[in-house]
């Protein structure tokens, strides 16, 4: 976005979040309610703190917002201005420490955890650990103060690998390689749901569960080393885009709006225990087509490369 004005940028999510307002959203639920909201400057967390924050500042939503991530300067960054005016609370803190919280949420949604594939391959015992321990954490904290439904965010990755040509449901449960570090993501986010499940069974816990697959949108860091990411970055700054495969990969995308618009869907009328696919059905591209279509709205072209031996090592199977 550089060289765009702020207030053409405020102009253009307002355009973009306007529409989730007079969608299905039963926004009467949340009127009045504290919503903690944990990964509030990643990609898909910022989008849900945008849509609250939106409901608020133009049709009275009454919600009250915290916020937690690790990184305060980021997430100063990420809501440049809006946090700066008292608009929500934020709480810096990393949840596979522990969860320090002087009051009490009626909603979570946990959207923490780096799903930036190169993190998979550099420290998979931290993205392991972020997942498990700090849902843990959270899961206690929730229960000592009495807090109310939890969404935990896990990932269409859960499914593993297919037979090919097959559309899988939320009942399907593919073959994931536990020998390669770079399950480390997909293990860890099967586990979480299972202690999700073993939350629910054995101290009564209402949580929900929602499987988001490939999810673009504006909080995409330049850093994230996805295709789609880099991608978009590279043709917005006019520069070639590079690919690392053939982009014979067939993906399923969805708008990060779009997906933040489903969490609290599902949020305020999924039913405890059951886990929910977000996808856009009529997104479904190849890498390469994905590229093309970057590429031409760019006015930029793209270019195979042979990938590193770490970048390989982060490369989803399915």
């Amino acid at each position: 976005m550089t060289g765009m004005s702020l207030s053409k940028i405020s102009q253009m999510y307002q355009k973009e979040i306007a529409p989730c307002m007079t969608g299905p959203i039963p926004w009467k639920a949340l009127a009045g309610k504290t919503i903690l909201v944990v990964g509030a400057n990643g990609m898909i967390g910022a989008a849900v703190v945008r849509l609250l924050l939106h409901r608020n500042h133009f049709l009275s939503g009454g919600m009250r917002i915290l916020a937690v991530s690790r990184s305060r300067e980021h997430f100063l960054e990420c809501f440049a201005g809006q946090y700066e005016e008292g608009e929500l609370s934020y709480y810096p803190m990393d949840l596979s420490e522990g969860v320090r919280l002087p009051e009490r949420a009626d909603f979570i949604i946990f959207a923490a955890g780096d799903g930036d594939p190169a993190s998979f391959a550099a420290h998979p015992v931290e993205v392991m650990r972020g997942n498990l321990a700090g849902l843990d954490h959270l899961l206690c904290y929730a229960r000592q103060s009495g807090c109310g439904r939890l969404l935990y965010l896990s990932s269409g990755e859960v499914y593993g690998q297919s037979v090919e040509g097959r559309i899988f449901d939320e009942t399907f449960c593919g073959y994931v390689d536990y020998s390669k570090p770079r399950s480390c993501y997909p293990a860890a986010k099967r586990a979480a749901e299972v202690l999700c499940q073993s939350w629910i069974q054995e101290y009564g816990a209402d949580i929900v569960i929602a499987r988001p697959c490939h999810i673009f949108g504006p909080d995409m860091k330049a850093s994230d080393s996805r295709a789609v990411a880099q991608f978009l970055f590279r043709a917005a700054h006019g520069q070639e885009l590079v690919m690392k495969s053939d982009g014979r990969q067939q993906r399923s995308m969805c708008y990060s709006y779009d997906c933040a618009e489903a969490l609290l869907l599902i949020l305020l009328k999924g039913k405890c225990g059951e886990a929910y696919n977000i996808a856009g059905k009529e997104q479904v591209v190849s890498i390469r087509q994905l590229a093309e279509m970057i590429a031409w709205a760019g006015e930029t072209g793209f270019r195979l490369e042979t990938p590193t031996k770490t970048e390989k090592n982060s490369y989803n199977p399915v």
